[in-house]
């Protein structure tokens, strides 16, 4: 592949990624993803990471939303 084509590739997505928003939303017992100007294909997921422990939790994106729960954060 040449490199142009590569640039171009790389560029496409970065503008793709960039390109969206998150709005939170929460309720009693959750916060809400929101997503905004999503154009990705196929599964989509928001992944949160604890800075000190490196424990993670991955968020299935549905519909645009994904949803996580306050004591998913209290067991990280």
């Amino acid at each position: 592949m040449s490199r142009i084509l590569k640039e171009y590739l790389k560029n496409q997505i970065k503008r793709i990624i960039l390109g969206h928003t998150v709005k939170l939303e929460t309720t009693d017992d959750s916060i809400i993803f929101k997503l905004q100007k999503n154009s990705f294909f196929g599964n989509q997921y928001i992944l949160i990471k604890h800075r000190e422990t490196g424990k993670r939790i991955s968020l299935l994106i549905k519909n645009s939303k994904a949803e996580l729960y306050k004591y998913e954060l209290e067991d990280m």
